[in-house]
């Protein structure tokens, strides 16, 4: 296990990215019984930004597609990715969209409309809009539970001979503090909640009943979420933005990720990251993911002086780290023919 740390240790200095970029939607699909009883069918828009395009078929260098969190946080708070993570490759394209329900994509109100397949789907879709045959992931939070699921699925149609697109191929992923286990995180979530509160009733002497939300939402992102002096403004503008009936973690209580049956062998090489006073656990982070990809080579990186919100607390740091892990794994793309033959020929002898 690594612990990484600037040093020196410097406050997060942010700019709002001047790259250049384009934006575009895709339409994904629906099909649910609403609470009357009644099958929906129908699409919904998914809201994309590309910056720097004009490198997004870069073999070198291929481009990285960005999953938030939250759930139903918008992409917004990821965007000091684009600016830190261009250390030594000055023209590698970043893909960030929001998810279905949050910032400047559409937001069915029917929570049935929603589920993390759905979001797997959804990411494919994006995929083949933007014709992508290698790339890099980065997830973030709850949305390393999408990532997952989907390398899980595309790997199985690989090994299998199911795959109808073999020449996309995920290089190297990075699962950024998120839980393998999500009821767990829950647990942890609100565990810290009611410490603060009762931290805020031994220091004054306020009753729970006039407890400030603020206040408490306050001392919580201090403690574990975003450790910076104020709130970023990205973190500001994706709250702004934040999906009002996929969120949160309850939504996906249920979800606990399960090791692959099939098509280990082409997962891709795997980061685990995490902040040190994260309120999501070493245990959750590294451990459990540990467990889930058994067969597969994992590095795991604790970030010294951060917690959930890395890119946002030490943002130049942060994009060091994950661009030289993303460099080690482009050169898989020149790889990328034979992987292709090796899924055909597994396809044949099936």
């Amino acid at each position: 296990m690594n612990s990484a740390s600037s040093l020196p240790h410097q406050a997060p200095s942010f700019t709002i990215s001047s790259v250049a970029c384009t934006e575009g939607c895709i339409h994904v699909p629906r099909s649910y019984f609403n609470r009357h009883g009644i099958q929906i069918r129908q699409k919904y828009r998914v809201f994309y930004r590309i910056f720097r395009p004009n490198s997004i078929t870069c073999s070198t260098h291929p481009p990285i597609v960005v999953i938030h969190g939250g759930l139903g946080l918008p992409s917004d708070y990821l965007l000091p990715i684009v600016d830190n993570v261009d250390v030594n490759v000055p023209y590698r394209c970043v893909i960030m969209y929001d998810q279905l329900g949050c910032g400047r994509s559409e937001s069915p109100m029917d929570l049935n409309a929603y589920s993390i397949d759905g979001a797997v789907e959804d990411l494919q879709l994006l995929l083949d809009k933007l014709n992508l045959d290698m790339f890099h992931l980065y997830a973030h939070s709850a949305g390393t539970c999408i990532a997952y699921e989907y390398l899980k699925k595309v790997c199985g149609e690989r090994q299998s001979g199911r795959d109808r697109r073999r020449s996309q191929h995920c290089l190297s992923a990075v699962f950024s503090s998120g839980s393998f286990h999500i009821q767990m995180a829950k647990d942890l979530a609100d565990n810290m909640e009611t410490e603060v509160k009762r931290d805020i009733l031994l220091s004054t002497s306020t009753s729970c009943d006039q407890l400030n939300p603020s206040q408490v939402a306050e001392r919580i992102r201090m403690s574990c979420i975003c450790r910076t002096p104020n709130l970023p403004f990205q973190l500001k503008a994706a709250y702004s933005k934040a999906g009002t009936v996929w969120k949160g973690l309850e939504v996906i209580q249920d979800y606990v990720a399960e090791c692959p049956l099939e098509g280990e062998e082409f997962f891709p090489k795997i980061m685990l990251l995490r902040g040190e006073f994260d309120f999501i656990s070493e245990e959750l982070v590294f451990q459990g993911w540990r467990n889930i990809f058994c067969e597969q080579e994992v590095e795991c990186v604790t970030m010294k002086g951060c917690s959930h919100m890395p890119m946002l607390e030490d943002p130049a740091f942060h994009g060091r780290v994950i661009n030289s892990f993303y460099s080690q794994n482009d050169c898989k793309a020149s790889e990328s023919g034979s992987l292709s033959e090796a899924s055909k020929s597994v396809g044949e002898r099936t």
